[in-house]
């Protein structure tokens, strides 16, 4: 009974450094995308090739003839993205997330999981 206490914890200290959370890398590297929309701080973007950010395949809405988009995420920095418009074609980068402290409405608008904060470059 005691070697079976004793190997059970062996096993048990021997997996914990594998449990250590990981950090996600930001990508790197300039992508190119389009406006989807950009309401009340909260904008959509669809990444165009050959590099892809996003959600492979997101519904907007769960009614017959809901528009399905394709490579699409979340700007996190919504106080930092800007005035652009829906049809807008941006270059951009990836960047650490900051305080968004600006004044927003509070109009629900869905937005794929995915979510990146963005730097748009010229």
């Amino acid at each position: 009974m005691k070697k079976l206490l004793v190997l059970s914890i062996l096993i048990i200290t021997s997996a914990l450094p594998a449990c250590k959370k990981k950090t996600a890398s930001l990508p790197t590297g300039t992508y190119k995308g389009i406006v989807v929309f950009n309401i009340c701080s909260q904008a959509m973007i669809q990444t165009l090739g050959p590099y892809y950010l996003g959600e492979e395949t997101w519904v907007s809405g769960t009614a017959p003839g809901s528009t399905v988009y394709h490579h699409v995420f979340a700007v996190q920095n919504g106080c930092q993205f800007g005035n652009r418009s829906a049809g807008d074609t941006i270059n951009f980068k990836v960047i650490s997330p900051e305080v968004q402290n600006c004044i927003h409405c509070m109009m629900f608008v869905a937005v794929p999981d995915s979510a990146y904060a963005i730097q748009v470059v010229d």
